[in-house]
């Protein structure tokens, strides 16, 4: 028993990675931006989603706590500094007297940034002994003169003869045991100290006394849970706590102001922790909309500046390399599999290029046909590169003579054609078990892939294919070949300029009128009507094909339309003869007619022969000019975009109708 092979994680993982992650490129960008962009977001943002009332309205607990507490102290400080200074002065004065040094105490206190309005020293009766005032303040501190005796420490009083002055502070301290010291302080100095910046909307702040009288803020103390103002007049130091049921609910919180019996209340409807909970979760959801916005940006740009050239790239490559389009795997995988396979295909041509047919060289395969193969070609002798047509190499038994036969019949007619406007054949051997034909290789392209491109063309763009076809066909029909397949695909534009007319594989010489009948050869939608109804096919029927030819470059479509082959036909013996001036606008007459005149449905009534098209084409061409169909027009086709597999001179393919 052999011993069982045991597969490591690295092929387990390769394996699991090709069976479960056939992902695309585009695909694979959209997950990573999830994974590492969105979903963080999205983990957080359902964090806030999920706070609930209560939590919100713990948090806003903590709050009012932290503020109660911290404007406590700002105000103990406030007191604090100002109480110092002015016990300090009692003592000066206590020592001193009222004399002129006790003025210079009190004047250095009213210069001082402590925001006294006034000082007052009283005698023990209540008498004005000694009286300092900032200008304006006279009225602020008669009012205290009229309260003769004051108690010891902090008042705050609203002023009753100036209520735009706002409340005002005033403090009392003993001199020398029987006289007193008053201050006067402007009240807005505290009362900024009660703004509720940390609390947000709907949030009250108020200094209030014991007794429960609001001294300080904005806030009626009415607005106050009763039992909120209850607990904050036993303890003096901290509390909070939430208020009250339902939509009344209430979050409040107090904190006592030391060396007074003030305290620092703050409140707040609890309401506001749900709001605050709802935009929480609003503005989450807004993130996360926002970060699939740009995902979807950036998925966008990703596709047009990576993933579409990528496929572009691709689909070049597999129509070049012949990859099956069903091929399967992710962009980057189909991307290694072309590469592999041009490897391949490099591999494959140095392997061609030591066989050899007769003198010539095999460089590397091209093209195939239904009769044979076409490989591109070396020629030492005349060092020149050649079009090599043979017999397929790799088909089994071969029917004997049947190929060869067809073959050399193909080239004593094309090897007739000396001609700008046709592909030459230079050679043609045959041998005990291959036969093949070296012809002139042309460096182009056809004209199907240049009217896929620019098509509809300009009008003298138009009438310079013509006439190189015309010339073409004239050359050919004067030598008694008929050309059988005359289409775009059959027609090569010359990167050195010029166009020739390739594949005369199924063309045949004109012995006799009825040669032909019975059996069509040819491409549907190219094909005469006589052609079509198997009365023989004509020089005239590679004429209406040259009409058609002009109608597509003209016009960008067909004359003739069908979803199938049949319906194809049907259609070219059925549909009356189209105007060209119809399909396309600024059509000159003379084309329109010339065109009209090629694709009449009867041999009889169309114009020909061939040298007859010639001539009216090359009154055309003198009359609107020539010209170069590679560099036409300031078009943005250039030569050296062509296509990077060259074409070659003879195609071989029939189409039966």
């Amino acid at each position: 028993m052999s011993p069982r092979t045991v597969p490591s994680w690295t092929s387990l993982l390769a394996e699991c990675r090709r069976r479960l992650l056939p992902i695309g490129l585009l695909p694979g960008i959209l997950l990573a931006l999830v994974v590492v962009g969105v979903l963080p977001l999205v983990v957080s943002s359902a964090g806030l989603v999920s706070l609930n009332r209560d939590a919100m309205t713990e948090q806003v607990l903590r709050t009012h706590s932290v503020a109660a507490r911290g404007v406590g102290g700002r105000v103990e400080s406030f007191l604090q500094s100002r109480r110092v200074a002015l016990e300090g002065a009692a003592q000066i004065l206590s020592e001193q007297g009222t004399g002129p040094s006790g003025q210079d105490v009190l004047s250095a206190l009213l210069r001082s940034d402590l925001g006294i309005l006034g000082v007052i020293v009283q005698d023990r009766e209540g008498r004005p002994v000694l009286r300092v005032q900032r200008r304006g303040a006279g009225a602020v501190l008669d009012e205290i003169l009229e309260d003769r005796r004051g108690t010891a420490g902090w008042r705050v009083s609203p002023p009753a003869r100036e209520p735009s002055r706002g409340p005002y502070l005033s403090y009392q301290v003993t001199v020398g045991g029987a006289a007193a010291l008053r201050a006067v302080f402007e009240g807005a100095t505290l009362l900024d100290l009660l703004e509720p910046r940390e609390l947000g909307n709907q949030a009250s702040l108020v200094l209030a006394s014991r007794e429960g009288t609001a001294l300080l803020g904005a806030a009626d103390l009415r607005e106050f849970p009763p039992e909120m103002l209850a607990l904050a007049a036993v303890d003096r130091v901290f509390g909070a706590g939430c208020y009250g049921r339902g939509s009344a609910s209430v979050v409040g919180a107090w904190s006592g102001v030391a060396g007074t019996d003030w305290t620092v209340l703050s409140r707040q409807p609890a309401s506001v922790a749900e709001t605050t909970a709802r935009t929480l979760r609003t503005r989450s959801l807004a993130a996360v909309a926002m970060a699939a916005v740009l995902l979807l940006l950036t998925a966008t740009i990703a596709y047009r500046t990576l993933v579409r050239p990528i496929r572009g790239l691709l689909e070049d490559q597999r129509s070049l390399l012949a990859i099956p389009p069903d091929a399967r795997g992710s962009e980057i995988e189909r991307l290694r599999l072309s590469f592999r396979a041009l490897a391949d295909r490099i591999q494959a041509r140095q392997d061609l290029g030591e066989v050899f047919l007769g003198r010539y060289q095999v460089m590397e395969l091209v093209g195939q046909g239904s009769m044979g193969s076409v490989f591109r070609g070396w020629d030492p002798v005349l060092r020149r590169d050649v079009a090599l047509k043979t017999i397929r190499l790799d088909r089994g038994e071969v029917e004997p003579g049947a190929p060869t036969a067809q073959l050399l019949h193909e080239a004593s007619h094309v090897a007739q054609l000396s001609d700008p406007n046709i592909v030459a054949v230079h050679d043609v051997v045959e041998a005990d078990e291959v036969a093949f034909l070296a012809m002139e290789y042309v460096d182009g392209i056809d004209l199907a892939s240049y009217l896929d491109r620019f098509a509809p063309l300009s009008v003298p763009a138009v009438v310079q294919v013509g006439l190189g076809i015309a010339r073409g066909l004239s050359a050919a029909h004067e030598r008694g070949i008929v050309h059988h397949d005359v289409k775009p695909g059959n027609v090569l534009l010359a990167g050195s300029g010029g166009l020739k007319i390739a594949d005369f594989g199924v063309s045949q010489a004109l012995s006799g009128p009825d040669q032909n009948r019975g059996f069509v050869v040819g491409t549907p939608g190219y094909l005469a009507p006589e052609a079509i109804r198997g009365l023989g096919y004509g020089p005239e029927a590679d004429l209406f094909a040259l009409g058609v030819i002009l109608y597509q470059a003209a016009t960008g479509t067909m004359p003739f339309r069908g979803r199938s082959v049949r319906a194809l036909l049907l259609d070219t013996l059925r549909r009356p003869v189209p105007s060209l001036a119809q399909a396309a606008a600024d059509i000159p007459r003379e084309l329109d007619h010339l065109v009209f005149g090629l694709m009449q449905p009867t041999p009889e009534e169309r114009l020909g022969p061939a040298q007859e098209v010639v001539r009216v084409l090359e009154g055309l061409v003198r009359r609107w000019g020539s010209v170069d169909l590679i560099q036409s027009e300031g078009r943005s086709f250039r030569w050296e975009q062509r296509p990077t597999v060259k074409l070659p001179a003879v195609v071989v393919g029939t189409h039966p109708a």
